[in-house]
């Protein structure tokens, strides 16, 4: 699956984002970014900017 600009994602389980910062699958974010292989750069709203794979990331609307 492939996400486009502005898409409302959260995460499919509680994931390392970068060293010890965890994020939990019931907080929001959107996409803001994105880079190969399947990267994608998620602005959450409590902890800012992080890139994700896209396997780890469920679509759940759209922000624009």
């Amino acid at each position: 699956m492939t996400f486009k600009y502005l898409d409302k994602v959260t995460l499919k389980e509680r994931r390392e984002v970068d060293p010890l910062v965890f994020i939990s699958e019931n907080i929001e974010g959107i996409v803001i970014d994105e880079t190969c292989p399947n990267y994608y750069l998620v602005k959450f709203n409590i902890y800012g900017p992080y890139w994700v794979d896209w396997k780890y990331l469920k679509k759940i609307g759209y922000a624009g």
